[in-house]
């Protein structure tokens, strides 16, 4: 059984035809998922078939993600420990003027707003989606006088954009109660620093399954003075936060992202519990915080500070470094986006309507899971075969393009070796002590692959 078989193969369109048309698709695409439509099927009866399924109406995302969220679901339930990350990225379709139905992305530019959250586990291999939501940004630029903001702000959380985030604490809390032996833990970035997201918690802090959650502090909220405190002017998250002892430190790489580079930092960590203060007057909220300062920067860098906020416990410094560590883990979900933007070149994509567009997404949202679960399964189980993942024409014919005087082994290497290999075909440079191979690699190298394993097949390798 191939990998569409094992992931997709209980996808229900609605008809049988559609849904063999489905799985051929799937695999199609998921040979080169960088190929445009007529590249990968070529024969021109198959690319009229998969036009033909984007536009049909018992066709949607929901459907065609459905087995991939169930087999999520199942992954998560192997593991003690899932961290659940979230985060909004825009797809723009500007320049794509055959397309009807695009919704605004600023005042200038169109396309789709895709809010998606993925599972992954504190090693950082990554179990799949459990949520996709296409959202809607209103048409007329909102007006920005004060009447404006403030009806605004008076609107129901239900309205406004930021109502994606409780979706996604809603349904990891419905993860949590299908996987009970598995602790699920809801990681979200500034956006998500919503006084609502934090009142949807403490409603749910009796719930014998809910998940945990952290979230990067974006306003130095208002907080309740404890007796002790009654004659101090303390009265602001941060500040409370940086009068706090510290803890410890904690040393890690951060990542590339925009203009700044990897690099190494220390920070001096700081945690305390409080009670948010909401403006609403509303009860206030018992919280943990944790604060992250980089005290010496390198020359010319701005230091990396932080402020979390979680109902995970702080009381002994592995907890405190626990809320950073499950933090940084986030970064899959922005590689996640950079696989399906970059390697899938879904903005590249062109068909005539935002629905159509829409299932062609989501099937590419499961070609960039594929590439990021099989990378990482590579790092972490590496001692397995790789026959348990690729075909033998897949890796019998990689490893004779890498070892063309050499003899094909009597087994197949193991898959962290086999991982190399494809990365290799992507441009890849091994090092003693290099960093492990990337996403981009990895895409490319698949993608070359394709290439080889069917000519090894054509030509009986």
């Amino acid at each position: 059984m191939n990998w569409v078989d094992d992931e997709m193969g209980f996808i229900d369109l609605g008809d049988c035809r559609l849904n063999r048309r489905g799985l051929s698709i799937i695999e199609g695409l998921g040979l080169a998922p960088g190929r445009t439509i007529p590249q990968a099927f070529q024969a021109w009866s198959e690319i009229k078939a998969t036009y033909n399924f984007f536009n049909n109406d018992l066709v949607s995302p929901v459907k065609i993600l459905a087995p991939h969220l169930e087999k999520t679901i199942e992954r998560i339930q192997e593991y003690p420990i899932v961290l659940l990350a979230s985060d909004t990225t825009d797809i723009n379709y500007t320049t794509k003027s055959i397309m009807k139905n695009k919704e605004r992305l600023d005042n200038k530019q169109s396309g789709i707003w895709l809010h998606a959250t993925i599972a992954i586990t504190p090693d950082r291999l990554n179990l799949g989606l459990i949520q996709t939501n296409f959202w809607h940004r209103e048409e007329e630029v909102a007006k920005k006088d004060s009447a404006s903001r403030t009806a605004r702000d008076k609107a129901p959380i239900e309205e406004k954009e930021s109502y994606r985030w409780l979706e996604s604490y809603k349904q990891a809390c419905e993860i949590a109660k299908k996987a009970p032996n598995t602790q699920v833990i809801n990681i979200s970035d500034r956006e998500c620093d919503i006084i609502e997201f934090f009142e949807l918690s403490e409603s749910k802090k009796n719930d014998e399954h809910k998940a945990n959650f952290i979230v990067r502090s974006q306003h130095d909220r208002l907080i309740e003075a404890n007796d002790s405190e009654a004659n101090e002017a303390i009265n602001k998250l941060w500040e409370k936060l940086r009068k706090a002892d510290v803890v410890g430190e904690l040393e890690f790489t951060i990542s590339t992202r925009g203009d700044r580079k990897a690099r190494k930092v220390k920070q001096k960590l700081k945690a305390i519990s409080v009670n948010l203060t909401p403006a609403n007057k509303k009860k206030s909220i018992l919280v943990n915080a944790v604060m992250a300062i980089e005290e010496q920067p390198p020359e010319g860098e701005d230091p990396v500070i932080w402020v979390f906020i979680t109902d995970l416990p702080i009381k002994t410094f592995g907890d405190v470094c626990k809320v950073i560590e499950y933090y940084l883990c986030r970064w899959q979900i922005e590689l996640f986006f950079k696989v399906f933007k970059s390697g899938c070149k879904v903005e590249e994509r062109q068909l005539q309507t935002a629905d159509r567009i829409k299932n062609l997404i989501a099937i590419f949202l499961v070609l960039s899971w594929r590439v990021m679960f099989t990378m990482m399964l590579g790092r972490i189980c590496g001692e397995m075969s790789c026959a348990d993942l690729f075909d033998e024409a897949e890796w019998k014919s990689v490893y004779k393009i890498l070892n063309k005087k050499k003899a094909l082994p009597r087994k197949p290497p193991l898959l962290g070796e086999f991982i190399v290999m494809i990365a290799k075909l992507g441009g890849y440079v091994e090092q003693k002590d290099g960093e492990p191979p990337g996403v981009k690699t990895m895409w490319k190298g698949m993608t070359r692959m394709v290439d080889f394993s069917l000519a090894w097949e054509a030509f009986g390798g």
